[in-house]
């Protein structure tokens, strides 16, 4: 991939954010109405799964004072996924974190696939780096068929990572530094998260996380 790095890095950011034309918005009514859901189905997500089963104990202080962005982007192409993820990239960098704390990028229409959502994670890891943000912005990474190595498929832990449609979440190092400075055990938070998805049930979750997908029957209330 052609480098895209700046020798200013500040100056470079500001011009690559003025002039970037943003693709992530359709002409189409029809197809800016399924955007819409699926932004919809990311919200519930956080608000239902995230933060109702308390699976990221930092996530609700962000989500209440609407420091939390949510783009869907409508990229058909890893290409042009990459794209509308550098302008992303840019401007939480470019933001203050009290107006963008974290993003999320939901691409529902390209890397269905978990492997080729796995190797593409480098990408854009790459990206980050080349734009001089490594140790500024950190990269997670949430997809429908997520799946942590030497886990069975249906392994409930998977779901700690499981999402409705491919996700990448741009978060700032040093609020997570911050988070993690000020929790008592981050250690225990992994362990913890599969105990509560493993006393839910299997049928629960997988329930719960139907609700939460775009086109399910919480898009019509």
């Amino acid at each position: 991939m052609k480098s895209r790095r700046s020798n200013s890095p500040s100056k470079g950011l500001t011009l690559f954010f003025q002039s970037a034309t943003l693709r992530l918005v359709s002409n189409e009514a029809h197809h800016q109405t399924d955007l819409d859901a699926v932004r919809a189905s990311v919200l519930r997500w956080v608000e239902r799964v995230v933060i109702g089963l308390n699976l990221c104990p930092f996530a609700r202080p962000v989500f209440e004072r609407d420091a939390l962005r949510v783009v869907t982007s409508d990229a058909q192409t890893n290409e042009a996924l990459l794209d509308d993820l550098i302008y992303e990239l840019k401007r939480i960098a470019l933001s203050p974190p009290d107006v963008i704390a974290t993003t999320l990028v939901a691409a529902p229409c390209v890397l269905n696939e978990f492997g080729e959502y796995n190797a593409y994670i480098a990408v854009v890891e790459e990206a980050i780096a080349e734009f001089g943000l490594e140790g500024v912005i950190q990269l997670a990474t949430f997809h429908p068929y997520y799946r942590f190595e030497g886990t069975d498929v249906d392994a409930l832990s998977n779901y700690t990572n499981r999402s409705p449609v491919p996700l990448f979440h741009f978060l700032r190092e040093d609020d997570v530094a911050d988070a993690v400075a000020n929790h008592p055990d981050t250690l225990q938070i992994p362990e913890r998260n599969i105990a509560t998805l493993e006393e839910l049930g299997a049928q629960r979750v997988t329930q719960l996380m139907k609700e939460c997908c775009p086109g399910s029957a919480n898009d019509e209330q």
